[in-house]
């Protein structure tokens, strides 16, 4: 890649991924340089299984629309069987809050604190461990937007 950028995909209805990292590999994006977003939209752990041995870094963003704790939520169960499987390192959150009915200053819930206020106790009351939760939440989305 000739700029070193990182490169954000976007993924309608969490599918896709798979074709778009190989599309932008064969142009000489190295695989860590993509970020393939609204992959949990899918709700396919297999298929998100198969994204993640691309080496790309998954955007999991769907928990914000869930509100859904434990492991009735798609974007935790993702996180759970992608640490699982060895792909800690890949995995990046967001929230899909394009609707003005998720804001909290337009009178909607939960409000975009959500990933940051309360995702991270859902994850802990599921068994994530600290350091899954440094690298999801931080070290991964510092690394994954940096430029090479």
């Amino acid at each position: 890649m000739a700029t070193g950028a990182p490169v954000l995909t976007h993924c309608e209805g969490g599918r896709g991924g798979i074709a778009q990292v190989e599309l932008l590999v064969a142009a000489g994006v190295p695989a860590p340089s993509i970020i393939v977003s609204h992959v949990d939209k899918a709700q396919d752990l297999a298929y998100l299984h198969d994204l993640a041995e691309t080496g790309a870094i998954l955007e999991l963003d769907q928990s914000l629309r869930e509100l859904s704790h434990g492991t009735s939520s798609i974007t935790v169960r993702a996180v759970l069987a992608l640490v699982s499987s060895g792909f800690v390192n890949q995995i990046v959150l967001g929230t899909d809050g394009a609707r003005r009915s998720l804001w909290n200053a337009f009178g909607g819930s939960p409000g975009l604190a959500w990933l940051a206020r309360d995702l991270p106790a859902v994850l802990t009351e599921v068994g994530l461990g600290d350091d899954a939760l440094h690298k999801v939440f931080h070290a991964n989305a510092a690394r994954a937007l940096a430029w090479r």
